[in-house]
């Protein structure tokens, strides 16, 4: 992170250098899949879901780990992708007020951050590298792109119009192949987090 602040289309790019960082610190470069497993097993981040999250998901820094309590209510893509989101916001808290600087005038400056951490999960979910190459040998379907990611056809679609796949005016402009992917297994889920003390005060949420 430059300890200077960032214009959203330079937050945006740092983001995508962040998400492809992480896979090759994380040795799943070489597929396009992400186990969230992997984040979950870093230091001092503590992960849980939870029933009685009532947002999507919230990150906080308490005692001594930062803590990620996602919402057990949603769907698994649902939650998957939320959980990619809050580590963006893990990644931006020790230079935050810096980073964001020129947004904090702005009335959207909460969404807008959003926004990037909404980007950084599809591109840490979705790389672009994997997306393009599917796309290019020619799978167009979108429930079956969906699947190889592990990610809900909302998120898939979405990915591939910022990537300039399909239009945006044509959503449902898919081909269906016969062909699968062995990418497509399921992830399992996994039991790895611990209990998250219910008056811990929420620092950052994403609605």
């Amino acid at each position: 992170m430059p300890s200077r602040s960032l214009r959203p289309h330079e937050a945006l790019r740092l983001a995508e250098l962040q998400a492809n960082r992480l896979r090759t610190l994380l040795d799943v470069a070489d597929r396009p899949g992400f186990d969230l497993y992997l984040l979950g097993a870093l230091p001092r981040v503590d992960i849980k879901i939870d029933k009685s999250v009532t947002a999507s998901g919230s990150t906080q820094w308490l005692y001594g780990a930062w803590r990620i309590r996602i919402n057990a209510s949603e769907p698994l893509v649902r939650q998957r992708f939320t959980l990619a989101h809050e580590f963006k916001h893990l990644l931006d808290a020790p230079l935050l007020t810096t980073t964001y600087r020129d947004l904090q005038s702005r009335i959207d400056a909460v969404q807008q951050i959003e926004q990037i951490c909404d980007y950084f999960a599809a591109c840490l979910l979705m790389p672009k590298r994997w997306v393009k190459r599917l796309w290019g040998e020619g799978e167009h379907d979108l429930a079956l792109l969906a699947g190889v990611f592990d990610v809900s056809t909302v998120a898939m679609r979405r990915r591939l119009e910022t990537l300039g796949l399909v239009d945006r005016q044509a959503r449902s402009a898919t081909i269906p192949l016969q062909k699968s992917w062995s990418y497509a297994r399921p992830i399992p889920r996994r039991r790895i987090f611990n209990r998250l003390p219910s008056t811990a005060p929420v620092l950052l949420e994403a609605s």
